[in-house]
This record gives structure tokens, C-alpha cells and sequence, in this order.
């Protein structure tokens, strides 16, 4: 276990955590699924239940203002839904260029997004936080360059999944790379690339629960599903 004295945001620390972070991935299979809308709920139904949360990303495209600056309304909004006001360079390692795609964004900014640099930002807010809501970067099968999918970079971070997707509808089973589901989101009618995926587990016994929709998720039945999902 690891304590600290102060957060980044200069509030003190309780102390020594005294059991390992609750967390997930929130993501699509393809783009359109909703992640943001996702990730914030999820933020707020675990401050609910007394949890102290942090909402990040692995890579993000930004513009830039007249004055030179980087910006993303995005991510603020992210920032917004924590807990504590963490700085934007702590809840996201990649802060990429205006791009149509982030392996795009990503070969105009010179850069190689890295699964390790992730996953090293992503231990590092556990340690600041109760619960880590991680939210995807367009979906499991986007690309973030030559050879990096989306689904294998979040992989790295070993979360359960929470998946968002039309009721009913399934996911590829390639494009979860081994990563334990632990429920789903109803996508809101009408939301892109989410019934047409191929059904892995379908009404089959032990398949993931419904955790609510993007307008309701249900607190109490995402920490049960979390607290038994894929934290070592």
C-alpha cells in the first residue's frame, strides 16, 4: 500500500489507502459510443457511494487558441468531474494536435503513443484517488498508430471494462484482448457504430450485468461489479 501526504491540487491526504483502487475502462467498440457521457457518469455515481474520484485518458486532440495555448474542452470537462482539480498534464499523458483521428494527431505531434506511459500515468493517480474512471479514445478498435489499437493499449492498464452499447447488441471478441468485462451502459437511442457487433456472450448464464444508461448508471450495482472485476 501507498500513502502520501498532500494531493496534487494541495488538500491533504488521509493517509495510507486501505485497499487497492476501485477503477475502469469506460469505452465503445467503435467511435460514437458515447465514452464521455459515459465517463462522467460513472464519475458521479462513485462520488455517491464516498469515493474520492479521478476521470483520465491515455491521449486526447486539442485546438489551439489565438494565443498559442493548448486547450481541450474535453478534458477540462474531465477534470471538472474529479474530485480533487488535478492539472490536465496528470489526467492525460498524450495532449495531441488538432487531428480527424489520434494516430493522426498523434504523427503530427511527433509522437509514438506509448502503452507504458499510460499505464505509468495511471499508477500514479491511483495513488491519488479511491476510484479511476479511465475513459477511452474513440472506441476498442481505433487506431492510435501503425501498429497500436486502442484495445491493446487500455489492455496494458488491466481494468475491467465497462462497455457502452445498445441493449441487446454484443461486442468482438477480438477486440477486447482478454480484458475482463464488468458490465454495460445502455447507449441513449439512436447512438452510432453500437448494434452491429457480433454477440459474444449474448443471454448466456454469468454474462456482464447492466450497470444503467448514460443518463442513470446505477451506483450500487457498478462498485459491486467492480469491487469483483479485475484488480489483482
Amino acid at each position: 500500500m501507498s500513502s502520501c501526504s498532500a494531493h496534487p491540487d494541495g488538500s491533504q491526504c488521509p493517509g495510507p489507502w486501505l485497499h487497492a483502487p476501485v477503477g475502469c475502462v469506460v469505452t465503445g467498440i467503435d467511435g460514437g459510443a458515447g465514452e464521455e457521457q459515459a465517463a462522467l457518469a460513472i464519475a458521479r455515481a462513485l462520488r455517491t457511494q464516498g469515493l474520492s474520484v479521478a476521470v483520465m485518458t491515455p491521449a486526447i486532440s486539442g485546438e489551439w487558441r489565438e494565443s498559442g495555448r493548448w486547450t481541450s474542452l474535453r478534458l477540462q470537462r474531465l477534470a471538472a468531474a474529479g474530485t480533487f482539480r488535478l492539472p490536465e498534464s496528470a489526467l492525460c499523458p498524450y495532449r495531441l494536435p488538432p487531428a480527424p483521428d489520434l494516430a493522426v494527431a498523434a504523427a503530427r505531434g511527433g509522437v509514438a503513443i506509448d502503452p507504458e506511459v499510460v499505464a505509468d500515468a495511471h499508477d500514479v493517480l491511483a495513488t491519488w484517488v479511491d476510484a479511476l474512471v479511465v475513459m477511452g479514445v474513440g472506441g476498442l478498435c481505433a487506431r492510435l498508430g501503425p501498429a497500436l489499437s486502442a484495445g491493446q493499449m487500455l489492455a496494458r492498464l488491466a481494468l475491467p471494462l465497462v462497455l457502452v452499447r445498445a441493449a441487446g447488441a454484443g461486442c468482438k471478441a477480438s477486440a477486447l484482448h482478454g480484458a475482463h468485462v464488468a458490465g454495460w451502459l445502455e447507449a441513449e437511442e439512436g447512438a452510432d457504430g453500437l448494434g452491429k457487433q457480433e454477440d459474444v456472450q449474448g443471454r448466456a448464464a454469468g454474462a456482464p450485468p447492466r450497470l444503467g444508461s448514460l443518463s442513470a448508471v446505477e451506483p450500487g450495482a457498478l462498485l459491486q461489479a467492480l469491487r469483483g472485476g479485475a484488480w489483482p
